[in-house]
């Protein structure tokens, strides 16, 4: 209840304070070295956005090495990518907030990768078509889809991240599966 209600990086913070055992203080720098990859492309793939993505990740280490709480020995890439979800979640709900109080949001285009001519131009556009189709999937379904075929996670330890059950999990992957498939045919 009052733990989902909580906004951003702080709220994850917070969760490992009452589990203190077999916790240690954590090197941000090594933590950030070894995870920050994976991590941004873990939150691309759930916002559609490199520079959302790069933004979570920062405020999550930047937030991590203000407070260099304790981390379970073990669990400290669990531990990141939940403080990455919480982040963006709590960015979809600033950003929902000001869409209501807005008349209209401008949208920024990403900065094009122009390395290589042809396959760069092709990579773009794929990249824009799964971008497009997770966009509308729902932002439960994004987490799971990003934690189970990116981060591959199993559905027991994504129910355990998400604080969500199995069931839950199987069914929002089976829906996301199917919007997923019927976008993207002709990309198989």
């Amino acid at each position: 209840g009052e733990l989902r209600d909580m906004v951003g990086v702080e709220a994850v913070l917070a969760v490992n304070e009452d589990d203190a055992t077999s916790a240690v203080s954590v090197d941000v720098e090594s933590l950030y070295r070894t995870h920050r990859r994976e991590l941004v492309a873990l939150a691309r793939i759930v916002s559609g956005s490199s520079s959302v993505a790069e933004e979570a990740v920062q405020e999550v280490f930047v937030s991590l090495h203000r407070r260099r709480p304790s981390i379970k020995l073990g669990r400290e890439l669990a531990y990141l990518r939940k403080a990455t979800m919480l982040h963006l979640r709590g960015g979809w709900r600033r950003e929902r907030t000001a869409r209501k109080h807005m008349h209209s949001v401008v949208a920024r285009p990403e900065p094009q990768d122009r390395s290589t001519p042809e396959s760069a131009a092709i990579d773009r556009d794929r990249r824009h078509r799964i971008d497009e189709a997770m966009s509308t999937l729902s932002q439960r379904q994004r987490e799971c889809v990003a934690l189970r075929y990116f981060a591959d996670l199993t559905e027991p330890a994504i129910a355990h991240e998400l604080g969500i059950s199995v069931g839950s999990v199987k069914t929002h992957l089976h829906r996301a599966r199917e919007v997923l498939m019927s976008s993207l045919e002709d990309l198989r």
